[in-house]
């Protein structure tokens, strides 16, 4: 899954729903987000999410 958004909370709920979250900056000035459900090595910067957590209490995860 991919989107432009770099939001926290965007990151959060595909981070619960159980994928490994990913960014990357193709374009240079754009950053992006990849989600996989399984981790792998790509070229692209892993972001830790349970730091995330940790460091950001208010963020809440969007459930529909």
């Amino acid at each position: 899954m991919t989107t432009y958004s770099i939001s926290t909370n965007v990151r959060l709920s595909m981070y619960e729903a159980g994928f490994f979250i990913y960014e990357i900056n193709q374009s240079g000035n754009r950053k992006q987000t990849i989600a996989l459900k399984s981790q792998k090595t790509i070229d692209a910067k892993y972001i830790y999410m349970e730091l995330k957590k940790s460091r950001n209490k208010e963020a809440q995860a969007f459930y529909d």
